[in-house]
């Protein structure tokens, strides 16, 4: 048995790394880019296309990484074979992949660390989300990603559940509905709960508890947990 060429396994190991890190939305977007783009060595100028196009600080530097370990190893993948070998990996690494935490980032973009921003990680989990899914969120403004994500849900029969505060419930704290601040109906397909007011513990003031906690959670096997506002 012949043992792998040192640049094929170098290779390997980048893609089989990137499609480990790489959010499963992004990696099913830069194979679907890079199966258009045919069999013709990838030119400089697509490479930063693709990087740039990329959502996410850190999928752009895992992409920077991939291309450069590529350069150096195999550079003359054709795009479509690249594709087929990042599905390949992301398919591999979803079947033997144990539990795993991932950091996400709420605020401006840094250089020096690479983590998920928490906005397209609530994405990904509404997007991959097939039987339930479950928001909780304190506040929530229209964000049209947002609404059309939920909408895409219940589209193809997920039973959406959101936890949020009302005005009433909330005994002053926000002064609109959560709901329709998203953009969202009844209409929509979605279920709505509220904390009930009367069934809130009150501190020695008799100010009432508010609802806090914050995430989204799809198919009782991927969970977003923030302490940021989901949904604004």
């Amino acid at each position: 048995m012949s043992s792998t060429a040192p640049g094929i396994a170098f290779a390997l190991s980048a893609i089989a790394t990137a499609a480990r890190e790489l959010s499963a939305t992004v990696l099913e977007a830069t194979a679907a880019k890079l199966e258009r783009l045919g069999t013709a060595p990838l030119s400089e100028r697509q490479i930063e296309r693709l990087i740039k196009d990329t959502p996410g600080i850190a999928h752009r530097l895992q992409l920077t990484e991939l291309f450069k370990r590529l350069r150096e190893s195999c550079a003359n993948l054709p795009p479509v074979a690249l594709a087929w070998a990042l599905r390949g990996a992301g398919v591999q690494d979803e079947n033997h992949a144990e539990e795993r935490i991932d950091l996400v980032w709420t605020g401006p973009e840094a250089s020096s660390i690479k983590p998920r921003e928490s906005y397209g990680a609530l994405i990904e989990v509404i997007d991959s989300s097939r039987k339930t899914l479950t928001i909780a969120s304190f506040a929530a403004y229209r964000i049209d990603a947002v609404r059309v994500a939920l909408r895409r849900a219940v589209a193809r029969g997920v039973h959406v559940r959101l936890i949020l505060e009302s005005s009433a419930a909330s005994a002053g704290k926000i002064d609109y509905e959560p709901l329709a601040a998203l953009g969202l109906t009844s209409e929509d397909g979605v279920e709505v709960y509220v904390w009930p007011l009367g069934k809130r513990q009150t501190n020695a003031a008799g100010q009432h508890g508010s609802l806090h906690m914050k995430c989204a959670v799809a198919d009782s096997r991927l969970v977003l947990i923030s302490s940021a506002e989901l949904l604004t």
